[in-house]
């Protein structure tokens, strides 16, 4: 309906092109009829001559058309990109997702994840994705991405922080007895549960409405 919807205002587009040229050579020849009739000025014009001018109104109508259907279909084309990538980071965030759920599960026992967060190429997605898609905005995803991307950074750095203190300075009494790398570990769960997978949810129910029709 939307692709129908598109031809058809690219036809009504050549059509009123036609008509301005058309109505351009209906002026000329009121002028010459005016000449003709009040000032005696005769024109002498060749069937030839109005052949031409017709076949060049029907070049014009022509390129026209297919200049405009030639930038639809670009359009077309780039958009369906778009949506291949945004359900390329709609993978990425779903399998952030189960990298978080995964770290949950970690730090809620006596290890660490051996493995630092999947961390999203926010650049691919600020440079190919355009400001409006399919007629909705993506300034919002992309802020959720940066977020998304800000807090991971937070993350890997708790992570390693808390890892460093416990293999480092466990033995200290003081150390041992407060044991500042479990509350460390209590801080990252909270802010998984909290402040990302909420707006990796939010992000994936963006990227679904800005994919639908």
């Amino acid at each position: 309906m939307k692709n129908e919807s598109i031809l058809g205002k690219t036809l009504i587009q050549s059509a009123v092109g036609l008509l301005v040229f058309g109505l351009i050579l209906s002026f000329l020849w009121l002028i010459i009829y005016l000449l003709k009739r009040f000032a005696g000025i005769l024109f002498l014009i060749k069937n030839s001559d109005l052949q031409l001018v017709l076949s060049i109104l029907a070049t014009i109508g022509t390129a026209m058309y297919i200049y405009n259907s030639n930038k639809i279909e670009k359009e077309k084309e780039d958009t369906r990109k778009q949506i291949d990538l945004l359900r390329i980071l709609s993978e990425e965030l779903d399998f952030l997702e189960g990298n978080l759920k995964a770290y949950e599960k970690s730090f809620s026992g006596e290890g660490y994840p051996v493995y630092e967060l999947w961390k999203i190429d926010t650049s691919i997605y600020f440079a190919n994705l355009s400001h409006n898609l399919n007629g909705k905005e993506t300034i919002n995803l992309k802020k959720n991405l940066m977020k998304i991307k800000d807090k991971i950074i937070i993350i890997n750095n708790f992570k390693s922080e808390a890892r460093k203190i416990q293999e480092e300075r466990g033995n200290e009494k003081m150390i041992e007895k407060l044991k500042p790398w479990e509350m460390i570990k209590e801080n990252i769960i909270k802010r998984i549960n909290e402040e990302i997978i909420p707006v990796i949810k939010e992000s994936e129910n963006m990227i679904k409405n800005i994919i639908s029709d």
